[in-house]
């Protein structure tokens, strides 16, 4: 499961489900990547809004409740109800908006005098009169009366925020002019959100234009106000928390432990919020002193909230200065009663409709309306781009009181490519000056695409330009993340944030310029992906378009790629947020567009399709009218001879891949067998077309004696000709062979301090890595006499690519017995990336065709994802225990456990243990060169576990008395190791014997209580 809204949570004991009290945490992370920023945006925010209070140089003190008002804002309430008769349902009545209005008032004017003469000293003296204050609007964005209150009905049974652009597109006002507060049915436990404010772009920091579409504030209909349709424990403060965010603050906790902080002086640091509502002695574990819950930033019931700070004043009137889009709020006409006037036209929409999306041409339309006492009879526009004048318009009219005219001006030519700004203003009414300004300028904003030449080289290492995006549902969608590729240092990506995104079957939009193919012959696009899958169940997918009409619209391009799922994937599947850590998580498409040559306009459309899984990545997109190696072999793998085999011998076998684009008729492999050449192979009379794969048999290894080999493979002349990319034609790869052979049961403790000493074998398949090792290390048990634990080992200290290291069993002959099991303990750390694995064979390692487990590093080690790198204590070990059912009835196994990593990590392995069963032990594992005896008393029958140190195991007698000392029976048992033995004794009468029970290391008695 995963958990997206572990910022900001709250125990809100009105429902019997839990409530988020506020989501505005989350909401911001979502706006965030609405434009790529290669930096932290907080922090730059946070860097903005302090100079701009250093540039105001003023001095905030808090204020006496009858001060007048510094910033008055105009709100609109949208409600958003399901068709219910107003006062009723969702459809809440015009006075439970009118009590929060009081409820905001009172709080950021400090008039809830009762509540802070409760605050203790130090806190009161802080309580800040914000001299701000809301009102209703009484003027619509045309400067029409309204009541500021807009009801709409919806079908939509309840909204989450993965549905916010669908809320606010059901009414939205200007966000320049207006407070948007939206009254909805929430989906649990989400109770309200907002949108936080954006820096001055004048400061000159590179900050994203966060979507004036979705900017206001969502509150669940229960929590708005006081009384009627709201719960009865609602104190209306979820909006003055909510409004908070909306204006600039920050929980007082600065949603993190005491290193984070709100970035305001005079709110205590502390390490989490608050519930429900504490002692008035509440301390701050990060300063020792009192806590201030009572703040309006805090999770603390409505009841328990009744203070902003003084510095938290300052900080909501440098954003109300400064801001964009709240900056205006306080001088929006949106609050002043409307007035009619004489000779009042306006324009009430410009639109700009494409001519011909390829050439820049655009139709503009406005419409034109009468909002004076007086008959409009004559208008004067001017049309601008930019700055630039484009042509004045003198227009004969006669519109009465509200009465409007659409109207069409000349066509429009843009000729530069970017963000184009169209004004329509009007200059006159009834040839004079129109007497209302307020109204008369209207703007439209085109994107013209830029339009270029081949090549086309993305990396991203200067941000997406000249790629653009398409986010229809202005939620998550593609920007830049700095991940590794395994090459570069500092890598830039692009990447799609799945695992948050909740709105599934979205999909978002990254497109190239549009391309001028008219004179290519060829073309080709290649392209880099990184994905992993969410738990092995997400259909995260890409699609690949092309274009010829200017318009990126997937409706009308024509798909050429495909893929989603496993099928995608090019990383294990995680639970945690994936993040490609090395060239291995990465794989190359390439796809051929020469369909395409000869045409203009080509545009390459990149759709991310989520399905709420795990995070997508793309780079070093690549369109070129030529390919780097047309003709290009590749040796893609090795399949046999495999890591660790026990044969003398093995077959060699090859995947050989076409990474080129012509077809592939006839190729050589060389093969060199430690260092001396083995063979020369000529495969003919094929058809391996671009990008497909083929196996090849290359014979077979001569005998060979135990221990390391070294095998190298080199392809070259595809089609009697030079390879046009030799880099891929080689592979180097290390084996062993290990011909030792065991019984079950068996015990592996890694005594020796070499592999040498034992029968099972390590390899590293990489050449220039080592296999696994023992060390020295605290071990799951404490070893009697303090002799010192050796494990098995693979450490990945100093290696930045991601590589394999093989430890294998000996071969295990399992075919005389009915169950099997293994046992065995594991320990994770460091601070890389690594994985374990188990496979079995049922060859002696010839295929290893069956995995019994894996485990990714953070299931590994599932307490912290930093542990140390080795393990500190015999509690830092984890055991499991895996059925070998599947295995019983052959002579061949062979177990091997595989660890992939890099960088820091390393992975442990010790106490293997090969049982005859195939389930875990009933009984806890008794000490070493002990038995435990269950149940005891028993009734007809009993159980010894044994448990000798000898991994070869012992022979073992038991024999049973009376309490006269007279002999009962004898059992023999040998091999004995960690067998667990039922003896019956239904002939035995009621009452207590002794069972003496002995072998090379062990001398022990027992007393057994028989009942019947």
């Amino acid at each position: 499961m995963k958990i997206l809204l572990g910022i900001g949570l709250c125990l809100f004991p009105f429902f019997l489900q839990a409530q988020e009290k506020c989501a505005t945490v989350l909401f911001q992370k979502q706006l965030q990547e609405l434009e790529p920023v290669v930096f932290d945006e907080e922090a730059e925010f946070e860097k903005w809004l302090q100079h701009k209070k250093k540039l105001s140089g003023q001095q905030i003190h808090p204020a006496g409740t009858d001060a007048e008002a510094k910033f008055v804002i105009p709100v609109v309430v949208h409600v958003i109800h399901r068709g219910e008769a107003v006062g009723t349902g969702t459809n809440i009545p015009d006075e439970q908006i009118l009590s929060q209005l009081k409820i905001l008032n009172d709080d950021f004017r400090a008039r809830n005098i009762s509540s802070i003469d409760k605050l203790p000293a130090e806190f009161k003296s802080l309580a800040a009169d914000t001299e701000i204050e809301f009102v209703l609007a009484k003027q619509d964005p045309e400067g029409l009366p309204t009541t500021g209150i807009v009801r709409v009905a919806a079908t939509e049974g309840n909204w989450s925020q993965a549905k916010d652009i669908n809320l606010k597109s059901l009414s939205h006002w200007p966000a320049t002019k207006y407070l948007n507060l939206y009254s909805a049915e929430l989906s649990s436990p989400v109770i309200g959100w907002a949108q936080f404010p954006q820096s001055d772009r004048l400061s000159g920091l590179n900050f994203s234009d966060i979507a004036e579409e979705t900017d206001g504030v969502v509150i669940d209909y229960r929590y708005l106000g006081t009384g009627y349709r709201a719960l009865s424990s609602s104190k209306g403060r979820t909006a003055t928390h909510e409004i908070g965010h909306y204006l600039g603050l920050r929980h007082i906790w600065g949603d993190g432990n005491c290193s984070k902080d709100d970035f305001v002086s005079d709110t205590p640091l502390i390490d989490n919020s608050h519930k429900g509502c504490p002692a008035t002695t509440s301390k701050s574990s990060c300063t020792g002193g009192l806590a201030m819950y009572q703040n309006y930033m805090d999770y603390t019931d409505d009841g328990c909230m009744s203070l902003f700070t003084t510095g938290q004043k300052e900080r909501l009137h440098v954003v109300l200065q400064n801001s964009p889009r709240r900056k205006d709020l306080h001088n929006s006409s949106g609050k002043l009663e409307p007035t009619t006037v004489a000779n009042d036209a306006g324009i009430k929409a410009l639109q700009l409709t494409p001519i011909q999306h390829c050439n820049g041409s655009y139709k503009p339309s406005l419409q034109l309306r009468n909002y004076g006492n007086t008959q409009v009879t004559d208008v004067k526009i001017e049309l601008k781009v930019g700055p630039e004048l484009v042509k004045t318009y003198t227009l004969s009219t006669n519109l009465a009181y509200l009465e409007s005219l659409d109207l069409e001006l000349d066509d429009l030519q843009f000729a530069t490519a970017g963000q184009q700004l169209v004004s329509a203003t009007i200059t006159q009414t009834n040839a004079g000056p129109d007497n209302k300004s307020t109204n008369n300028t209207a703007l439209a904003e085109i994107v013209v695409p830029l339009k270029t030449t081949l090549p086309i080289n993305q990396q991203f290492e200067g941000g997406l330009s000249p790629f653009t995006i398409g986010n229809p549902d202005f939620g998550f969608t593609w920007q830049l993340a700095n991940v590794s590729n395994g090459i570069t240092p500092d890598n830039t990506a692009a990447f799609l944030n799945f695992y948050e995104y909740e709105a599934i079957g979205q999909q978002d939009i990254l497109a190239s310029p549009i391309m001028d193919l008219r004179h290519e012959e060829r073309a080709y696009l290649s392209f880099d992906i990184a994905h992993a899958r969410y738990q092995n169940t997400s259909n995260d997918g890409l699609k690949v378009y092309v274009t010829t009409d200017c318009r990126s619209n997937l409706q009308t391009a024509e798909l050429i790629f495909e893929a989603s799922g496993e099928a995608l994937a090019t990383a294990a599947a995680s639970n945690s947020p994936f993040e490609p850590a090395n060239e291995s998580h990465w794989r190359t498409i390439e796809l051929d567009l020469s369909a395409y040559a000869g045409m203009d306009n080509v545009q390459v459309l990149f759709a991310g399709v989520n399905d709420y899984g795990n995070n997508m990545y793309l780079d070093n997109i690549s369109i070129s009218n030529t390919i780097a190696a047309p003709l290009n072999i590749a040796l893609s793998e090795l399949l046999q001879p495999t890591p660790v085999f026990g044969n003398s011998s093995s077959a060699i076998r090859a995947e050989i891949k076409n990474q080129g684009i012509d077809t592939i008729y006839s190729f050589v492999l060389q093969l060199t067998l430690n260092g001396s050449p083995l063979r020369e192979v000529k495969i003919r009379d094929i058809a391996l077309g671009a990008q497909q794969k083929m196996p090849v048999s290359l014979g077979v290894l001569p005998i060979l004696p135990e221990g390391q080999h070294l095998l190298e493979l080199q392809v070259h002349s595809p089609n009697n000709e030079t390879d046009g990319a030799a880099i891929d034609n080689t592979i180097r790869r290390q084996f062993a062979i290990n011909p030792a052979t065991s019984t079950l049961p068996m015990r592996e403790s890694f005594l020796a301090t070499t592999f040498e000493n034992t029968q099972w074998t390590s390899v590293s398949p990489l050449p220039d890595y080592s296999g696994w090792e023992t060390q020295e290390v605290t071990g799951p048990y404490v070893k009697a006499g303090s002799v010192p634990n050796h494990a098995a080992a693979a450490q990945f200290s100093g290696s930045p690519r991601l590589h394999e290291k093989w430890l294998s069993s000996p071969r295990l002959d399992i075919s005389n017995t009915s169950v099997a099991g293994m046992q065995f303990w594991y320990y994770a750390g460091g601070n890389g990336d690594v994985s374990l694995q188990i496979l079995a064979s049922q060859d002696n390692g010839l295929t290893w065709p069956i995995s019994l487990w894996q485990k990714a590093y953070s299931e590994l080690n599932p307490d912290t994802q930093a542990a140390p790198q080795e393990p500190a204590a015999t509690g830092s070990w984890h055991r499991d225990f895996i059925s070998l059912q599947q295995l019983v009835g052959e002579a061949n196994v062979r177990i091997a456990f595989v660890a992939k990593g890099q960088n820091e990590a390393a992975v442990y392995v010790d106490e293997i243990e090969f049982f005859l069963s195939e389930q875990p032990t009933p009984a806890p594992l008794p000490e070493r060169n002990s038995v435990s005896l269950y149940p005891n008393p028993a009734k007809g029958e009993f159980n010894l576990f044994f448990n000798m140190e000898n991994p070869q195991g012992e022979e073992v007698v038991v024999e049973i008395f009376n309490t006269s000392g007279s002999f009962i029976s004898r059992n023999n048992f040998p091999n004995t190791l960690n067998q667990i033995y039922t003896l019956q004794v239904p002939d035995l009468p009621a009452g207590i014997y002794y069972l003496r029970i002995r072998s090379a290391s062990l001398n022990t008695s027992h007393k057994l209580v028989l009942t019947r």
